[in-house]
């Protein structure tokens, strides 16, 4: 069926329109992606596999960064691959098509050496199964390891440390990386390219990789001691960061503060994985963002954090980066800090931020201790009056349900509920809140671990009465987890015995289940009902153990940086409602080491728990500068063609390219952009259905001004600017004065393999209109030479229905693929025509009804072109 052996682009091609959104996840070709034929010229190929959706991958910035940390390295050929929406697994599944399909090649895993599945969350796993199975490599590890055209199956990303349901005697998987280090990330993948270079078997090349920090094979009984350094500094990487396409947040990407976190709440995951807490210096995330503008045309970062205010020189740094961006993201931040040191909440309101998030976790004072929040009751309150002193629009607290909730608890809680009524400043208003809860999952590698895990029912009955007395009292509740999501995510989490993963498979087999947004409650009982028919019943699954004990769990093969010893202690103290609190120094004091072995070196230790300094701030000051930017900002328009890349994509996906592409030729305007402000067609966020004529209007700091015009004056800069943008945009003029057609004419042309037939068009929107045949006097499309084979055939609206300023005029003919220079498909016949439009014609209205088509999204297929 392809021209490729392996390949399923021609199937692609023709299967789009039955695909989830026309197919636009399994598109490929992204900005910053590496040409197809760099896969002949790099030795390694290697598939980046996350499992879950292109939808919800490409909210996360991980995903692009492993791509970007591989294509950096001149010898590894990375690609993309996604779990499928649901239709379109079905779909691939009929015409046996592989779920493991490279979104740039379009080969499955017999295209690559190896595929590298990025498992972000635990619930992930639960895809595991489906995924090899339909890709055709869910095989025993004895089968996998003797045959070449398999590809190396490794497992990495933030959940790796937690994927003990992976480590087992004949695993699915052939190895797992529970580090983060992108150079040791880059070192692995070296590892495998020599090997492949000097023709050594799998099980050589796998034993090559044990000398890398964090990896393991499932198993095996190898210790291993990931590296904790990693800042996220992205200066290092060469290639640069894909831009993928989605609707939501386009134009931002995070841009990490700081790693780990110097808490120690007990049930926290992500902080004892990552410690010790580090940060970026201001001047290197600058200079981090700036580079991704280069790379990838954003008008604004989110400032990556697991809390941002723990951040030491943050007022300082949205002072600099202000005078760069536009648009500043932040989003958790502690109680605790903001009651120490409140200077920084005007600060937050300067950049916009209006909605403020809080974890205060426990209900009472009690729970929080138990957690070992590091919240105090004055704390609290000093902090909740602090913020609404603001006048913030949205305030949102995370709870925690631990099942120890008892009546003290909640009588706790319901006066807490009735005090916030209490505060705010009078005229300002208490502004909105919204309180969640999420049931406790007892991670490994924290100091609950220990402890026994309740049944789902137990922690949504409390839920249910939290909401109840939120409700109550007047406040908006919602619930973040679900009993389905809480059970399952507590079993995978805790896996210790090869019989889990024989019970998650047997359940996905029954039941069919694919996680991607909610865990299914059929799932859930039939997980239920196959662990405890080997043996694993619910006091099994969901009980605690001694310190002892876990010696012997899967997972202490680990040396993460904290010693186990200290995970024990600190569960004793949590029995006991106590709060050794955190070890990072405040602008007020000290802190003391609680000596959980995580730093390396005395500096570090000294560095976390030294007092910090007081950082100078002027809100007004800062307030009047944003003001001044603002004003000062001069909006320059670029009149450009689109060309075939952009079509199906967001207005803004082409602006962006745009601003990347003169970025990374005159680098030093980077700090002088602003934003996009306009499309001259319609909203930046709308997906645009043509190419050709567009307009984009682009706002900088007035003194790029006069360097754009000279650069625009330059032919040489122009032919480089050229290069950079094919593909995408075949021309671009800078206007000196914005030059908006305010006509309300509107002319379209297209290329269609659909025959046209307008009538039910016409029909529909109550248009009238007189068919001929034969030679118009325009006996030409616009923009084509040569003989017409075949005559033009027209509808010529009538004067009543012209006035409706929808349409006047179609034109079209039947034409050879050569004609159209268009070979998409295998129709042997396409037509070509144009279209007079008015300023109330919807193109894709038209489109999707007045052809000929098979399936509803076969429209997507057609090209139309914007005629100037």
């Amino acid at each position: 069926m392809d021209t490729q052996p392996g390949s399923w682009a021609e199937w692609y091609t023709l299967t789009a329109p039955e695909l989830s959104g026309a197919g636009l996840w399994l598109r490929g070709g992204e900005w910053n992606t590496l040409d197809i034929n760099e896969r002949e010229n790099r030795s390694l190929r290697v598939l980046i596999s996350r499992l879950s959706t292109y939808a919800d991958t490409s909210e996360s910035f991980t995903h692009p960064l492993l791509y970007q940390t591989l294509a950096s390295m001149d010898d590894i050929y990375p690609d993309l691959a996604y779990l499928p929406p649901p239709k379109d697994g079905e779909v691939m599944c009929r015409d046996g098509v592989p779920w493991l399909l490279g979104s740039q090649s379009k080969y499955g895993p017999d295209g690559f050496d190896v595929i590298a599945l990025s498992n972000a969350i635990v619930q992930e796993l639960v895809n595991l199964p489906s995924l090899l199975q339909y890709s055709g490599i869910l095989l025993s590890e004895s089968e996998r390891l003797e045959r070449e055209d398999i590809p190396l199956l490794l497992l990495g990303g933030a959940n790796s440390f937690h994927a003990s349901l992976l480590d087992r005697p004949n695993s699915p998987i052939d190895g797992i990386f529970a580090g983060e280090d992108l150079k040791d990330i880059q070192e692995l993948f070296e590892l495998l390219a020599e090997g492949k270079r000097l023709g050594l078997n799998k099980e050589k090349r796998l034993e090559s990789l044990l000398q890398i920090p964090g990896f393991y094979r499932p198993g095996r009984a190898h210790l291993t001691k990931k590296r904790n350094r990693e800042t996220l500094d992205l200066r290092f990487l060469s290639a640069a960061r894909p831009l993928l396409y989605r609707q939501k947040s386009l134009g931002l990407e995070p841009v990490a503060l700081s790693r780990g976190c110097p808490a120690f709440c007990s049930f926290c995951a992500e902080s004892f994985d990552l410690k010790p807490y580090r940060e970026n210096p201001k001047s290197v995330v600058h200079e981090n963002a700036l580079k991704l503008r280069r790379e990838t045309g954003i008008e604004g970062v989110d400032l990556f954090s697991f809390n941002f205010n723990f951040y030491e020189e943050l007022m300082p740094l949205l002072e600099e980066m202000s005078e760069s961006f536009a648009v500043l993201g932040l989003k958790s931040q502690r109680f605790d800090v903001i009651a120490r040191d409140s200077s920084l909440l005007p600060y937050l309101r300067a950049v916009g931020k209006s909605s403020f998030t809080f974890g205060m976790e426990g209900i009472s004072a009690r729970l929080r201790r138990y957690l070992q929040k590091g919240l105090e009751e004055d704390e609290l309150w000093r902090a909740l009056r602090a913020v609404f002193n603001q006048g913030v629009r949205e305030l949102k607290i995370f709870l925690i349900t631990t099942g120890l909730e008892e009546e003290e608890d909640f009588e706790e809680y319901q006066s807490f509920l009735q005090r916030l009524k209490t505060i705010g400043t009078p005229g300002k208003g208490r502004g909105r809140i919204i309180l969640s809860s999420t049931p406790l999952v007892r991670f490994p590698a924290t100091p609950l671990e220990f402890a026994d895990a309740f049944d789902p029912e137990t922690l949504a009955r409390i839920a249910r009465r939290l909401g109840h007395l939120t409700r109550v009292a007047g406040w908006e509740w919602r619930e973040a987890a679900e009993e389905p999501e809480t059970y399952v995510s507590q079993v995978l989490a805790r896996s210790d015995d090869p019989r889990y993963w024989d019970a998650l498979c047997e359940a996905v087999q029954k039941t069919g289940f694919i996680y991607r947004s909610a865990m299914d409650e059929g799932f859930m009982r039939e997980l239920h009902r196959s662990l405890e028919s080997r043996g694993l019943d619910s006091v099994r699954v969901l009980g605690g153990y001694d310190f002892e004990a876990s010696k012997l769990k899967p997972w202490a093969r680990f040396d993460m940086g904290v010693k186990r010893e200290f995970l024990w202690r600190q569960y004793r103290k949590a029995e006991k409602w106590k709060d050794p609190g955190y070890c990072l120094g405040s602008i007020n004091e000290k802190a003391h080491c609680l000596a959980c072995d995580a730093c390396e070196t005395p500096e570090e230790t000294e560095w976390l728990t030294r007092k910090r300094i007081q950082q100078d701030s002027d809100s007004k000051r800062f307030l009047n500068r944003l003001s001044q930017l603002r004003k000062e900002s001069v909006q320059i328009t670029f009149s450009v063609t689109l060309d075939a890349k952009c079509h199906g994509l967001p207005r803004k996906y082409p602006a962006q390219v745009l601003v990347s592409s003169i970025l990374q030729e005159l680098p030093d305007l980077s700090p002088l952009y602003r934003n996009v402000s306009q499309s001259q067609f319609g909203p930046l966020n709308e997906t645009c259905w043509w190419i050709g004529e567009e307009m984009f209007t682009l706002e900088w700091k007035p003194e790029a001004k006069a360097l754009l015009e000279e650069a625009f004056s330059d032919p040489d800069f122009l032919e480089r600017l050229g290069l950079r943008l094919q593909g995408w945009i075949s021309s671009v003029t800078l206007l000196l004065e914005a030059q908006r057609d305010n006509s309300s004419n509107q002319r379209f042309a297209f290329v269609s393999p659909f025959e046209v037939k307008p009538e039910s068009y016409l029909r529909t929107e109550g248009l009238k209109a007189t068919y001929s045949k034969g030679l118009l006097e325009e006996t030409e499309l616009s923009g084509q030479e040569g003989h017409l084979s075949q005559p033009w055939k027209c509808w010529l609206l009538s004067p009543e229905s012209v006035r409706k300023k929808m349409l006047s005029k179609i034109k079209y003919r039947e034409v050879s693929p050569n004609e159209a220079s268009l070979h998409h498909g295998k129709e042997s016949v396409f037509w070509m025509g144009e279209i007079e439009a008015g300023s109330k014609f919807h193109l894709e209205s038209f489109l999707s009804s007045a052809f000929d088509l098979k399936l509803d999204l076969d429209w997507t297929r057609i090209i139309c072109s914007r005629l100037p």
